[in-house]
Formats: C-alpha cells, sequence, structure tokens
C-alpha cells in the first residue's frame, strides 16, 4: 500500500501533495522548501534523504565555503548556527503564502534584500546573536529586513517597537511613550493620557507634575 506523504517534513522540505507517477509508477510530491520554492521529488528520493531542499542548502553551503573556507563551513554549517533559524524563518514568513506569519509580513509588502539570501552575508551584518532572547528587529516596523533596518533586540525593545507604538522625537533621539515616561519618571498611562487624549505637547507632558493632572488643571 502506497505510504501517503502529505504533510510529511523531510530536512527542509514540506510535502504537499501527490503530482504525479514516474514511468515506474513511483509517486512523485510536490514539496514546500522552506525557502518559500516548490519542488517535485520522487518518494525514494524523500526518504533516503537524497534530496533535501529545493537546492538552496546546497548553494548556501557553497557560498559559505568560498567566503569562510571548508574548516569554517563545517562547523558553521548554517544550520547549526541558532542565527541560521533565524535567517531561515525571516525568509519564509516574507515569501511563502503558505507560512502562519505571512500576511503580517510578506503579505503587506515586507521584502529581505537580495544580499540577504546569501546567510553569509546576513551572518556578517548581523554578527552573532548576543543571547537566547534577544530576536531580529527591525527598526522600521514598515521597512525591509536589511543590514541597515535590522538589530538584534530585547523582548522590551521588540514590543515597544510595535506598529500600534506611538513613538516621538525628543532632543533628536526616537523613542516609543513608555520609554518618554520611563526616562522621566513618569506614569505611562498619565503620559499616554496627556499625549493622545489631551494632546499636550511633549514639553508640557514631561515638565508638568503629574499632580497638576490629577487636580485636573489642563
Amino acid at each position: 500500500m502506497r505510504q501517503n506523504l502529505t504533510g510529511s517534513r523531510f530536512s527542509r522540505l514540506t510535502v504537499l501533495g501527490d503530482c504525479g507517477r514516474t514511468t515506474k509508477n513511483e509517486t512523485i510530491w510536490r514539496c514546500l522548501c522552506d525557502c518559500g520554492t516548490q519542488r517535485d521529488v520522487r518518494g525514494s528520493h524523500l526518504k533516503s534523504k537524497n534530496v533535501q531542499s529545493c537546492g538552496c542548502l546546497a548553494r548556501e553551503l557553497t557560498s559559505i565555503r568560498m567566503k569562510f573556507g571548508a574548516p569554517l563551513a563545517t562547523t558553521h554549517g548554517g544550520r547549526h548556527k541558532p542565527e541560521y533559524m533565524v535567517w531561515r524563518n525571516m525568509r519564509v514568513r516574507c515569501s511563502s503564502p503558505n507560512d502562519a506569519a505571512y500576511p503580517r509580513y510578506g503579505g503587506r509588502g515586507i521584502s529581505v534584500a537580495a544580499e540577504w539570501d546569501d546567510f553569509a552575508v546576513f551572518f556578517r551584518d548581523m554578527g552573532p546573536r548576543p543571547s537566547p532572547t534577544h530576536t531580529l528587529d527591525r527598526i522600521d516596523n514598515d521597512g525591509p529586513y536589511c543590514a541597515a533596518n535590522c538589530r538584534w533586540a530585547t523582548k522590551r525593545q521588540q514590543a515597544e517597537n510595535r506598529r500600534t507604538t506611538i513613538n516621538t522625537v525628543v532632543d533628536g533621539e526616537m523613542m516609543c511613550l513608555k520609554a518618554l515616561a520611563r526616562k522621566n519618571g513618569l506614569p505611562y498611562r498619565q503620559v499616554h493620557m496627556r499625549v493622545t487624549r489631551l494632546e499636550w505637547s511633549i514639553e508640557r507632558t514631561i515638565s508638568t507634575p503629574i499632580r497638576t493632572l490629577i487636580r485636573g488643571s489642563k
């Protein structure tokens, strides 16, 4: 009985479904690579791991070897570094409509710089992730993934850089209202109300003592 491989994962390939037979009646499976490319692969090649990607894995490893030399490529291995998974997930959510996060990224026009199709370039530009809690963050949430617009950020920095976050410029420095409140020792709710509901200027917001607002004065 023929085994149904739909939904199964083989290295970078996820099987989408049966798409035909070979001349020897072997099933050919349509697969989606992690990079977003589709490829048709024989079932025997999937099971034996003769085919592990659409071809991108071999290209990446070749590129790494050319840039860093064989010893580093072997230990680097691309996939053995935590930064590799960050890079891979970044590309998938921007290029694969089948990815759950695609509507919030590729679906709204977020792209990856062409040079970052190469993991070695990404790693060169970003460097090692400072800690397991740091994530890849776009400084401009409507901008692309590229060296000039990305940083390793903490969860707090990420939260303060969401599209819904209100940012302002103080003394030439961009910061969100939470950071503004924290810097000036003010309750965030009061700062938010002054800026959004009362439409105070930033200068008035941070210079007026909280007790003035509590007494009802504007």
